[in-house]
C-alpha cells in the first residue's frame, strides 16, 4: 500500500475550528465596535454647539448601542440553536 505524504482526513479541521469560533469573534468585534462608536458619537455630541446636532449625535450613539445589543442577542441565540457548531 502506498503511504500518503499528506493526511487528507484532517484537511478541514482548521475550517471547522474557525466556524466554531465565529460566535466568539462576532461577540468580541461587536463589543469593541459598540464601545468605539458610542465613545466617538458621545464625544461629538458633547462637543457640538447646536442643540439639534447634539440630539442627532446622542441619538446615533444610543442607536448604535441598541443595534449592538440586538446583534449580541442574535449571536447568543444562534449559538444556542447550534448554528455555529458542526
Amino acid at each position: 500500500m502506498v503511504e500518503r505524504l499528506v493526511d487528507l482526513r484532517h484537511v478541514n479541521d482548521a475550517w471547522l475550528h474557525m466556524w466554531r469560533g465565529m460566535r466568539a469573534y462576532g461577540v468580541a468585534i461587536t463589543v469593541i465596535w459598540a464601545m468605539c462608536a458610542f465613545s466617538v458619537l458621545s464625544a461629538f455630541a458633547i462637543a457640538a454647539d447646536r442643540w439639534w446636532l447634539r440630539g442627532l449625535l446622542a441619538g446615533g450613539a444610543l442607536l448604535e448601542v441598541a443595534v449592538s445589543v440586538l446583534t449580541l442577542r442574535y449571536l447568543v441565540r444562534a449559538s444556542n440553536a447550534g448554528r455555529f457548531d458542526t
